[in-house]
């Protein structure tokens, strides 16, 4: 099932993206890509500049502590001083504790 050849359809039928990168580097299974997912060049240019998640127990404290504070901005509840300002807090309090 995880061979390119028999996943890439798969992914390009449900609109998935790839996560090998033999896939996204293989012009053949690109074309199919290309076909099905109207995005695909969007989400191509992003994979140049995409990182993976740092491995790390605190990560999804962090990514926790991020989301409520930017959530408080985006529902305008604080202004964007405040929540960044309040976020670098409570970040840095995870690496006293």
């Amino acid at each position: 099932m995880l061979h390119p050849d028999v996943l890439t359809p798969v992914l390009a039928e449900y609109a998935y993206l790839p996560t090998q990168k033999q896939i996204v580097e293989n012009p053949v299974y690109v074309s199919q890509l290309e076909e099905e997912l109207p995005f695909w060049l969007e989400f191509e240019d992003a994979l140049t500049k995409g990182v993976t998640r740092p491995c790390m127990p605190e990560y999804h404290k962090m990514a926790a502590i991020l989301y409520e504070e930017l959530s408080k901005i985006i529902r305008e509840e604080t202004t964007p001083e405040e929540g960044i300002e309040r976020a670098a807090e409570r970040a840095n309090a995870l690496w006293r504790d």
